[in-house]
């Protein structure tokens, strides 16, 4: 697991985090910079959700997030022509 903070906080370093510059490449992922909020978004992802976090509740060891949308980018190809829809959306597959 990796971390942008340096130093690495004593907390993630318990569990192993290490301290990588440059997240994004060392996954072989791009970073495309986010209309309305702070982090990047991942050039290669075809959704990208730029979302406002609004509440925090934790759950044992894990964290869940409410969050709020502020802007959706969806790859043309995805998009019902016509429509704001994107294909597949709701259908799943068993």
């Amino acid at each position: 697991m990796t971390t942008a903070r340096s130093p690495v906080p004593e907390r993630k370093a318990a569990q192993g985090y290490v301290h990588v510059a440059g997240k994004f490449a060392a996954a072989g992922l791009t970073a495309q910079p986010s209309d309305l909020v702070a982090p990047d978004r991942v050039a290669q992802c075809p959704i990208q959700l730029e979302c406002r976090v609004t509440a925090a509740h934790p759950i044992g060891s894990c964290t869940s997030f409410h969050v709020q949308v502020l802007r959706a980018h969806v790859e043309e190809d995805l998009l019902v022509p016509g429509t704001t829809s994107i294909r597949g959306a709701g259908i799943r597959s068993s």
